[in-house]
């Protein structure tokens, strides 16, 4: 299962579930960072990837979500997304230095 972490109510349950369906992957959908942690931290192993929104509101954007997720995996995928309105204008840095870890759907599948 892929959680998707995404506030906009719009997009919750639009392109990214029907794509993520389309592919052959059961989506969970948590619209906030507060209850995406949630979900991770109470079901260890039930998801196979996170795609998140980086411009969360509340308490953990996007960036928190992940870093937590892979607090307990660091091979844990995550796919981040923007929606460039929702997004304050700030520097954004992602650490180039790390290794891909690039994995096909049917790899993400294999895993659950």
């Amino acid at each position: 299962m892929i959680l998707v972490v995404e506030d906009d109510q719009a997009i919750q349950g639009g392109i990214v579930e029907d794509v993520l369906s389309e592919g052959g992957f059961e989506v969970a959908i948590a619209a906030s960072g507060e209850e995406a942690v949630t979900l991770l931290s109470g079901e260890t192993g039930q998801y196979q990837a996170l795609v998140t929104d980086i411009g969360l509101l509340g308490r953990f954007d996007g960036w928190e979500v992940a870093r937590r997720a892979r607090k307990t995996n660091p091979d844990f995928p995550v796919v981040y997304m923007i929606i460039l309105s929702t997004v304050e204008k700030r520097p954004i840095s992602v650490d180039a230095t790390a290794p891909s870890r690039r994995r096909s759907g049917e790899q993400l599948r294999q895993r659950a």
